[in-house]
């Protein structure tokens, strides 16, 4: 499993780092984990310590991940080469291994540059404290905030995992297993807007599954 290292980069650094992706033919898809029971109990699960051997999940996540990636099979017409990579929690693997055994994939690659955002001293707390983070996100997107990891260090890291797919890998489809924050800073970043205004973008539901 690859480790994170404390390498930092502005955005717009980082941003343009994505703009200069070569094309290898990959396709790539970002998904979110089915629903949990952190979504369920409302509480914010954001350390391994917490979330690689408990909140997966719940009955409602694993039909809803199953159903997705069912139709994503056919209506985006899947191919192989695939290759998933997940977050290491129990609840993107639980995700992952829900999508290896529809798509036939054998092996999952775990990693870290897509784990969860942390949350600091907000974890175990309701998840409505999460707003307390958005807010400030748009303010300053390299904020800590009760310790939390700050939008620009999530983009760097996720962007590093892109950079290594693309140097790796060429006619593959390339499956993300992930989180909400982590995926909808991606996707701004993909998309050319400042992953500060993450929360004003369409955010990525539980078990969703979206084509970069």
């Amino acid at each position: 499993m690859h480790e994170l290292n404390n390498n930092r980069s502005t955005i717009s650094d980082t941003m343009m780092r994505l703009s200069k992706f070569p094309s290898c033919n990959n396709r790539m898809l970002i998904i979110r984990h089915g629903h949990s029971l952190a979504n369920k109990k409302k509480i914010i699960v954001s350390s391994l310590k917490n979330g690689q051997n408990g909140y997966g999940l719940t009955t409602q996540g694993r039909q809803e991940v199953k159903d997705n990636i069912s139709i994503a099979k056919l209506k985006l017409n899947l191919q192989k080469p695939i290759e998933i990579f997940s977050s290491p929690f129990l609840r993107t693997g639980e995700t992952s291994h829900i999508i290896a055994d529809v798509l036939n994939v054998k092996n999952i690659k775990f990693d870290n540059r897509i784990s969860e955002r942390n949350f600091g001293s907000l974890e175990l707390t309701n998840s409505a404290n999460y707003k307390l983070v958005w807010e400030k996100d748009i303010q300053n997107p390299y904020h800590r905030l009760f310790g939390v990891e700050s939008v620009g260090d999530v983009l760097n890291r996720t962007v590093r995992l892109l950079e290594f797919l693309y140097k790796e890998y060429c006619n593959y489809t390339l499956l993300l297993v992930t989180h909400c924050d982590v995926a909808d800073i991606l996707i701004c970043g993909v998309i050319g807007k400042n992953p500060k205004y993450h929360r004003q973008i369409n955010s990525i539901g539980t078990g969703e599954i979206r084509e970069l």
